[in-house]
């Protein structure tokens, strides 16, 4: 049983080759067609462990391996995991592509309404496996302008602090 850790497997939306990024209190990742943001305390990461993390970047084989453990801790170095017994520590990766996915996620608006949608089930099916939900499972969708990306949020979650973005 997970004790504290990532509460949803973002592995799901990360690219195979691909990088997890934490950058002000927020974890991001992406697979090309769906773009997760979601707040580091949702799942469960106090603030100081949000400043250790802060501009890092854990390739998806690491976050893999992490999941699997019931107990994470992070420090200045990486995660500290814990299992029935079996510890580990995971060293911090970076990558030079962290500051751009940020603003994939905030750089669009929802102002135009549409009348028919065509959306890979497979993809809305990953995303919605990736966000965390309280109470409820219920998913806000929303369109972009340009109709390339739809928005999706939680009601139980501020967007603030949590947002999956699709790529059409």
């Amino acid at each position: 049983m997970k004790i504290k850790n990532f509460k949803s497997n973002l592995a799901l939306v990360c690219k195979k080759d691909g990088y997890i990024h934490f950058i002000d209190g927020f974890v991001y990742v992406n697979n090309t067609y769906v773009f997760l943001k979601q707040k580091l305390s949702l799942h469960g990461f106090t603030p100081k462990e949000e400043k250790f993390m802060n501009g890092k970047s854990i390739a998806l084989n690491v976050f893999k391996e992490i999941f699997r453990y019931d107990e994470v801790y992070v420090d200045g170095t990486g995660f500290n995991c814990s299992k029935k017994g079996v510890d580990c520590s995971i060293s911090f990766s970076r990558s030079s592509i962290a500051s751009k996915e940020p603003k994939v996620i905030t750089d669009f608006s929802m102002d135009t309404p549409i009348v028919s949608l065509s959306v890979d089930p497979d993809k809305v099916a990953i995303l919605q496996k990736s966000l965390i939900f309280v109470g409820r499972k219920q998913v806000e969708l929303r369109l972009d302008k340009d109709l390339r990306i739809l928005k999706a949020t939680t009601p139980s979650i501020e967007e603030s602090e949590q947002v999956g973005v699709l790529k059409l």
